[in-house]
């Protein structure tokens, strides 16, 4: 065992070792932190409009994606307006799908799926509004439209 005294002499020796274990961690969170800063600045650059409008993003429910997309201003001039939204993988840190749809919404209805909808217009016969919600599945990056995914086609 070490005695007290010879930890206390020792300390010249570990101080440098313990300072550059410090700079190490220490220079590692801020490339962290710098390539986060990265993605984020992407994903405002896509997201953002130029008038300086806001967006927000939501985790899906694991923690493993995450779902950003511009806040629309309600505005009965313009009611279609675009929305345009995309989906982070926090693991890779990469932006791996993106879209815009027009007088629609976005959100996460399960782990693994987004469902959007832009507004069709007039829906033939024959069809019905579920026909015009898409799924998309984050992690096998399957598109369907929503009659597909609900009737189990897609298995």
């Amino acid at each position: 065992m070490y005695s007290r005294r010879g930890l206390l002499r020792n300390r010249g020796v570990l101080a440098p070792f313990f300072f550059t274990i410090l700079i190490l961690l220490m220079s590692n969170c801020k490339s962290v932190q710098k390539h986060d800063d990265d993605v984020m600045d992407e994903v405002k650059s896509i997201l953002a409009p130029a008038d300086g409008g806001e967006f927000e993003c939501i985790e899906n429910s694991s923690g493993t994606f995450i779902l950003c997309s511009n806040r629309l201003k309600v505005d009965p001039l313009t009611p279609n307006q675009l929305l345009k939204f995309l989906v982070l993988n926090k693991k890779s840190n990469k932006i791996t799908y993106r879209n815009s749809i027009t007088g629609g919404y976005v959100n996460w209805i399960d782990n693994e799926r987004i469902e959007f909808y832009s507004q069709p217009g007039i829906i033939p016969d024959g069809k019905n509004q579920n026909d015009y919600i898409k799924v998309y599945n984050v992690v096998t990056e399957e598109n369907l439209t929503k009659s597909v995914f609900l009737s189990g086609k897609n298995k």
